[in-house]
């Protein structure tokens, strides 16, 4: 009897030795087969907020503001025109900063295109009006106004013109209030440019409005071929 319990002890011992854990072999194909988290996609960003991030485009040197602009000429010099009922019209060029650079871009006559200068007289300031193919002789200006006068500078110029980008100043200075004086070599033109108050485009006038726009200036010559 003791020989047969020792061997029954002996198999018993052999099958707990040779069984596999059923625990730990779940565990493990548990850990195999279970499937990797995605990784989180990051959420669009949506058009108002990407248009909120957008950069706003500079506005170049001189440049009048949008608003002080209408139909591509200043406010003031546009209202003025359409008081009076005078007819325009607009000749678009390239950028320029001279007059006499906007009338080669515009393939517009020097002669016929009229720049405007801006003097300071005493305590006050007024246009001198002259083709851009000609420059003022101020000896002869002076003595044909009786009175000294010099060139404005820059920030004087923009204190007058709030509407106009820099150098671009129309040749109607009663718009802006101020006295003008004009050359004489403009009256024959059968048409007359000048600028609207920036570098992008010409007024287009023809000579007789322009002529009745100048009744009120003051005549002379006092320019001579540039």
């Amino acid at each position: 009897m003791a020989q047969r319990s020792k061997r029954a002890a002996a198999r018993k011992g052999k099958q707990k030795r040779g069984k596999t854990p059923k625990k730990k072999t779940a565990k493990r194909l548990a850990v195999k087969t279970m499937p990797k988290k995605r990784a989180s996609k990051a959420k669009p960003r949506t058009a108002k907020k990407a248009a909120a991030r957008k950069p706003r485009p500079r506005k170049q040197q001189g440049e009048a503001p949008a608003e002080r602009q209408t139909m591509g000429i200043a406010i003031t010099l546009a209202q003025y025109l359409v008081d009076r009922g005078v007819a325009y019209d607009l000749v678009l060029h390239p950028r320029t900063v001279t007059a006499s650079a906007s009338a080669a871009a515009s393939r517009v006559a020097a002669d016929s295109l009229a720049k405007a200068v801006v003097l300071k007289r005493g305590d006050g300031f007024m246009l001198a009006v002259l083709p851009a193919s000609r420059h003022i002789k101020f000896e002869e200006l002076r003595r044909l106004l009786g009175s000294d006068l010099d060139l404005a500078s820059e920030e004087q110029v923009e204190t007058l013109f709030l509407d106009c980008e820099r150098g671009a100043v129309p040749a109607l200075g009663a718009a802006y209030g101020l006295n003008v004086v004009v050359d004489d070599s403009l009256a024959q033109q059968p048409d007359v440019y000048f600028e609207g108050g920036n570098h992008a485009n010409l007024v287009h006038l023809s000579g007789t409005s322009f002529q009745k726009l100048m009744a009120d200036a003051r005549h002379g010559r006092f320019s001579g071929r540039a």
